[in-house]
């Protein structure tokens, strides 16, 4: 069983992804936000897709789209690439002159989920945009999926609104994987946070009733909450409202394994927050 206190120390790093999209601007409020809640130092990452570079270099294409909807001519798509990378610094350094952060940032080039997660795995918490950004993958929130399923650090997916000073709801069912959201939730209020509540996942009332306690016990004092019916993912999406921060362990009976946890980001209403 994992110790509450061995996993709230303060965070060292927080890693976000930064491309064209609104969402990743979001991103990087809320990333900068928790930075300077945590003195934490601010680290932006900019992938160059090469996916795209290399279709960019195909005879036969003749014009592709980045994020924000403007297509561009092939030829053109590499220094348009370094272009939205210099924005993204100077945004970077912009929120953090704003805080009074430490910061840095760098450019990759690969696939931008591989080199996403890669990037996590020194890094205390990694957020994103739930978004396409700059990338050819198959959907809108690939990589945020991707991240979700296989980066080692804890994730915040964010939409196109930033996540600050929104309150923790943690799915909770007891399990080992809740207990890691409960924990993540308090390092969190524990830097000056609103202190979490509960969505309770149970049978009944009275086994939800035992449960409550049981994560007032491991947090050390009593937690609102609320008993949200049986635990699936999708009792979760409706009872996580918009203005919330959903907080789930990625092991957890209630975030419904992989594929649960890739329909929750997709259909979420919230920022949803995935503790390992």
């Amino acid at each position: 069983m994992r110790t509450g206190a061995a996993s709230r120390a303060p965070m060292r790093r927080i890693l976000v992804a930064l491309d064209a999209s609104r969402a990743s601007r979001a991103a990087l409020e809320s990333a900068a936000f928790l930075a300077a809640r945590q003195g934490a130092l601010l680290e932006g990452l900019f992938v160059e897709d090469v996916d795209l570079l290399r279709a960019a270099a195909l005879p036969f294409t003749g014009q592709l789209a980045l994020p924000a909807g403007l297509p561009l001519p092939s030829s053109s798509i590499l220094p348009d690439l370094q272009a939205l990378a210099s924005r993204a610094r100077a945004a970077l350094e912009d929120a953090a002159a704003a805080r009074r952060l430490r910061w840095s940032f760098r450019i990759a080039r690969g696939r931008v989920a591989v080199e996403v997660v890669a990037a996590a795995l020194e890094a205390d918490l990694l957020v994103l945009g739930r978004g396409r950004g700059i990338g050819a993958g198959p959907s809108p929130g690939a990589t945020a999926a991707t991240a979700a399923a296989r980066a080692t650090s804890p994730v915040l997916v964010t939409l196109e609104e930033a996540a600050e000073a929104l309150p923790l709801l943690v799915a909770w069912d007891g399990s080992e994987g809740a207990e890691a959201a409960l924990d993540l939730a308090l390092r969190l209020s524990d830097a000056g946070a609103r202190a979490p509540a509960l969505l309770v996942a149970a049978e009944g009332q009275a086994a939800a009733e035992r449960l409550a306690a049981a994560a007032a016990a491991r947090a050390g004092h009593p937690l609102r909450w609320r008993w949200i019916g049986g635990s699936t993912p999708g009792d979760l999406r409706r009872a996580a409202p918009a203005r919330s921060v959903l907080v789930v362990g990625t092991s957890s009976p209630a975030a419904g394994g992989p594929t649960g946890l890739e329909r929750l980001l997709a259909e979420a209403r919230c920022p949803v927050l995935l503790a390992r």
